[in-house]
């Protein structure tokens, strides 16, 4: 079972996929959790160094470069899957073709790679859903030079119309969850683990001896 917290830039992703990975670990559940960008990747230095300004790269290069930093995880996340563990990730390939559609590239198109490279699906997506001007706002309130993506509010905004069109469609085939990103920290933590919980006990899936 792969359950992936998505969402646009600063919508919290990070703090609630540790919070749920904690919780489920106190449940009994094997737990493996995976953040991308991966920054420890060859992969995840290039796309960092593209948010920082330090390079350019074309939308369509940066999809394959956000596709192998995950694709380099697969055999692993699958033999993990296999033995039982709940995998948690902290964004997945659901936001890059979030990202890259609002970058100008074919939805369909993505799907379609994404699709041929056969990279594990996630059984729930757990949507958190704050407005642009919400991320401008704390990443103000955070300090810090913001990154490409976070300065740029209008970008921010096509992605997060973009989340709610897959969203909409249910993409995947897996349960979708949307969160209000902008409740307390609590309250969206106790959320997500109602559901995430909900659903492994329905898919049965085992709890470590």
């Amino acid at each position: 079972m792969i359950i992936s917290i998505t969402g646009i830039d600063l919508a919290g992703k990070h703090t609630q996929s540790e919070l749920l990975a904690g919780k489920l670990r106190k449940y009994g559940y094997r737990v493996s959790s995976y953040s991308y960008p991966d920054y420890n990747s060859v992969y995840g230095r290039i796309i960092r160094d593209y948010l920082e300004k330090k390079i350019t790269m074309g939308t369509g290069e940066l999809f394959l470069v956000f596709l192998a930093d995950m694709m380099k995880d697969k055999e692993r996340i699958e033999r993990e899957i296999s033995t039982g563990s709940v995998i948690i990730t902290d964004r997945y390939f659901v936001d890059t073709i979030a990202y890259q559609s609002a970058g100008g590239l074919d939805c369909a198109m993505l799907k379609a790679v994404e699709d041929a490279m056969g990279l594990p699906k996630p059984g729930m997506v757990i949507y958190i859903d704050i407005p642009a001007s919400v991320a401008t706002e704390r990443k103000a309130t955070h300090g810090g030079r913001p990154d490409k993506y976070e300065e740029d509010a209008a970008y921010l905004e096509k992605a997060r119309r973009a989340y709610e069109e897959l969203f909409e469609e249910r993409y995947t085939g897996a349960e979708w969850i949307k969160i209000d990103g902008t409740d307390g920290i609590d309250n969206i933590h106790h959320r997500i683990s109602e559901h995430a919980v909900r659903l492994l006990e329905a898919k049965k899936v085992p709890q470590a001896i």
